[in-house]
């Protein structure tokens, strides 16, 4: 055994490092251990083949639980503060996090980065709670956070939508001198824009000149998540005149501005960008152009930048299948989830989404059955979306005893999106009596109709008396101020010929508008 270690290596490794090598034995893979710089480890420290092997692998649970068993072999783990943060950290990546805080707790002097790993593990494996309870331990025991303790938890507060808690942890941070740190307030910046409103991530992002790609990146994706597209695009013309270099997370939220406004030609500048900085096959740009050119319909350049992608993912897959799809190609739209599904790409909710919505034509009807029983056959009739897309379609193509039927069959899964679209089938398809009757089911249940349910239900109501009643509802939950309420509340009085209330409801529109 040794020999072939000696052959392997080329270098006399101690008895401790051998040890440690005939640990990983039973790992899969040895050979990630050899390395071009594999002269340069020190025979005394196998730490460092330790560090670049949980790097080079996803780790998991066993491969953790192997290298545990090592150092409590040697007794390394109680006397290197390193070694034991390293140790943590894996369990952490493998979603142990039970294990990892078991692990946390036999270390005897924890530092600043132990607590960091912790909350960091905690906050990539969506434990809030327990994050935000390790956080408070660490400051009670009188730990010093540094930036990226605060930029974990900002992160959590802002996955968890608690705006209160961020605030808290950033009066915390600028008190303790982080008011200016960049990456704490790209985590303010972006808890302020996706929680309470751009106004305020805008305040954060201004109070500090800010010279950092980071900041940049949070609050332009900010306004692009709250439809400020114009406004993305004229900080992205202020970031790239003050000397910054955009990257892929800045050109990504760009093209999304572009597509959203289907603005092709601003598009292709910034496309042009992404070529210059080096940035073009970057799976995340590269879905964004193709989204671009499928949302501006031009879907012969769309399936261009599709097949010139190195490694497609499944978004990538999605958004060319959703451009045919709303473009009202049905054919090559299946023939794109064809391949996927040939290819054994990932499939996730939004790519069946997408293909209901291509199946959703009369001329459709054998294939929309196929794609039924296959969503039945892989489990995705679970999810509350897929469900949803499904009424639609069978809405759609005229067949709405199967929209029934689909509807009946995820009692347990139905939310408001549903109960909207099975409403909108009734009306679509002049069943005003049934959709009616599933509005008032709606109340029984202790359901609260939104403005889709409202709306649809108004745009067939022919009883002044009952489109009395449902806008006494809609004036109660505060849903008379949309615009397809107000409509559709307009229409309604028109069509009972109380032109009178109709006109009153034309001004309340007007005003708000």
């Amino acid at each position: 055994m040794n020999s072939l270690i000696y052959q392997n290596f080329q270098i006399k490794f101690s008895l401790f490092g051998r040890k440690f090598l005939s640990s990983l034995a039973v790992v899969e893979n040895p050979s990630i251990f050899r390395d071009k710089h594999e002269h340069n480890l020190s025979p005394l420290n196998p730490f460092h083949v330790f560090n670049g092997w949980t790097k080079s692998r996803k780790c998991t649970i066993r491969d953790a639980k192997v290298i545990h068993a090592h150092y409590l072999k040697t007794a390394i783990f109680h006397s290197d503060i390193f070694v034991a943060n390293h140790l943590v950290d894996c369990y952490c990546k493998s979603a142990a996090m039970v294990y990892a805080l078991r692990l946390f707790e036999q270390i005897l002097h924890p530092n600043t980065v132990s607590w960091n790993i912790m909350i960091s593990g905690y906050n990539q494996n969506s434990l809030f709670e327990d994050l935000w309870r390790t956080f408070c331990r660490m400051h009670s025991l009188g730990f010093d956070p540094n930036q990226f303790t605060y930029g974990s938890v900002i992160s959590a507060c802002s996955a968890s939508k608690s705006p209160l808690c961020g605030k808290q942890v950033y009066s915390l941070a600028m008190k303790n001198g982080f008011f200016s740190n960049g990456y704490v307030r790209a985590g303010m910046i972006d808890l302020f824009a996706k929680c309470c409103s751009f106004e305020d991530a805008l305040r954060v992002f201004y109070d500090v000149p800010c010279e950092i790609v980071v900041c940049w990146n949070a609050i332009i994706s900010g306004a692009v998540k709250n439809k400020e597209n114009w406004f993305a695009l004229d900080l992205f013309y202020q970031m790239c005149h003050g000397f910054l270099v955009p990257n892929s997370f800045t050109f990504s939220s760009i093209l999304t501005a572009c597509a959203t406004l289907e603005e092709l030609e601003l598009g292709k500048g910034v496309q042009g960008w992404v070529i210059k900085c080096g940035v073009g096959e970057d799976v995340f740009v590269g879905t964004a152009i193709i989204d671009l050119y499928a949302k501006c319909g031009d879907m012969d350049e769309a399936v261009k930048e599709f097949l010139q992608m190195p490694v497609p993912n499944v978004v990538s897959w999605t958004a060319i299948i959703s451009g045919f799809s709303q473009k009202g190609d049905s054919i090559s739209a299946l023939q794109f989830f064809i391949e996927m599904r040939k290819m054994e790409e990932e499939i996730n909710n939004y790519t069946v989404t997408s293909v209901l919505t291509a199946c959703a034509d009369p001329a459709m009807v054998k294939e929309a059955i196929q794609i039924h029983c296959w969503i039945f056959k892989t489990g995705f009739y679970l999810d509350s979306a897929v469900m949803a897309s499904l009424i639609n379609m069978y809405s759609k193509i005229g067949v709405v005893d199967m929209s029934e039927m689909v509807f009946q069959e995820v009692e347990g899964l139905k939310h408001q999106g549903t109960w909207a679209v099975m409403i909108s089938a009734f009306a679509q398809n002049e069943n005003s009596e049934r959709a009616i009757n599933l509005f008032q089911i709606m109340f029984e249940e202790g359901l609260r109709p939104d403005k889709f349910c409202s709306s649809s239900v108004l745009s067939i109501v022919d009883s002044l008396n009952l489109g009395r009643q449902i806008h006494c509802y809609n004036v109660k939950a505060g849903l008379v101020f949309d615009v397809s309420v107000g409509s559709s509340l307009f229409t309604m009085y028109s069509k009972c010929g109380s032109l009178e209330e109709s006109y009153e409801v034309f001004e309340q529109i007007s005003r708000e508008r």
